[in-house]
């Protein structure tokens, strides 16, 4: 009995590479509105990454789109990064707003030093959490820079018959995706 017949289709990946980290934002959330599941639809994590999980030296993103060992990532939506920098700022300035007008409550103060002293110290959180915001957005800049540098950023989409193999060739006709090919999924 062959396997297609005993557990249905065999799920094939769909691969492309985008030379723009727009193009391939569009592409995951339009993918996702015509039906792709999140857990279907894969990135290239960073390059370090790639060569740390596979044990070996990868030249391009060609080689590695059909490496059966390469390691993928979660695709993050933009608004999920910008959440992230809001949070990286909004986390100091409520614990630095917080903790002061607790402590000068604490001390009996007045309201409108408890106030003042809380708005004073939660300036001072939000100033210091721009710093890891800052460093998320330069990371990010360099995870995409370096995936660039060695050819492209990579979409991997895991097609569970045909017409979903479809589906996906057809969104991806309309962005700058390039190399489009498939084999069958890992």
């Amino acid at each position: 009995m062959d396997a297609a017949a005993a557990f249905g289709p065999i799920p094939r990946d769909v691969m492309a590479l985008f030379d723009d980290e727009d193009e391939l934002n569009d592409v995951v959330e339009e993918l996702q509105i015509v039906g792709f599941e999140h857990a279907d639809i894969s990135v290239s994590p960073s390059w370090k990454t790639i060569e740390k999980k596979i044990g070996r030296h990868i030249a391009t993103v060609t080689e590695l789109t059909d490496a059966r060992d390469a390691p993928r990532a979660v695709p993050v939506d933009r608004g999920s990064f910008g959440l992230a920098q809001g949070a990286c700022i909004a986390g100091p300035l409520y614990v630095f707003s917080c903790g002061v007008a607790i402590a000068f409550a604490a001390r009996g103060a007045d309201l409108a030093v408890i106030a003042l002293a809380g708005a004073a110290a939660g300036a001072m959180g939000a100033v210091l959490g721009v710093l890891p915001a800052i460093w998320l957005r330069q990371w990010h800049k360099q995870y995409i820079g370096d995936l660039l540098d060695h050819g492209g950023l990579v979409l991997w989409l895991r097609a569970l018959d045909e017409n979903h193999e479809q589906r996906a060739r057809r969104v991806l006709a309309r962005y700058a995706a390039r190399d489009v090919h498939n084999s069958i999924a890992a």
